[in-house]
């Protein structure tokens, strides 16, 4: 786990990725792009991304503690269905983290990212996407797939409650 204080965020506008949530003609940020996203200093980002390939080689490991991933390709796929398939995940979080590389990462609001799927990613990018207490992870691959994955005891409490 990352802690992060008040001093480990930059303003979106300061994001190398900023202008993925702003208008191309006039590069004014999508209302609610500021309050949702909320990007980490490059030395947070380098421990997100240490944190995000623990999570992956683990989901990825042979004697994983994770479901079967459920997969989504997206780039023939209408962006409402992307949305619709994201919202029947079930994820009940209210942030999540995301990184791209060792030096861009933060925390999204989880309904924005889902609202908003495709700025976050786009052909090419790989992006992991995680909630605090690891009960799942989700994959964006650069060939355009969601990998989504659960660990197995929280889909166990999950059905019994």
């Amino acid at each position: 786990m990352v802690e992060l204080g008040p001093d480990d965020f930059i303003f979106l506008n300061e994001f190398p990725l900023a202008m993925r949530w702003a208008d191309p003609n006039t590069r004014v940020l999508w209302v609610g792009a500021v309050d949702a996203i909320r990007p980490v200093v490059r030395e947070k980002g380098r421990a997100f991304w240490d944190w995000s390939m623990n999570l992956l080689a683990e989901a990825q490991s042979r004697d994983n503690h994770y479901e079967r991933p459920l997969e989504m390709g997206t780039y023939l796929a209408p962006k409402r269905s992307v949305l619709l398939w994201l919202g029947s995940l079930g994820i009940e979080v209210k942030d999540a983290y995301i990184s791209w590389d060792p030096d861009l990462a933060g925390v999204t609001d989880w309904e924005y990212f889902m609202n908003h799927w495709d700025a976050y990613c786009r052909k090419g990018d790989n992006l992991l996407i995680w909630d605090i207490q690891e009960s799942w992870s989700m994959l964006f691959e650069e060939t355009g797939k969601f990998m989504f994955a659960r660990r197995r005891e929280t889909a166990r409490r999950a059905a019994t409650s």
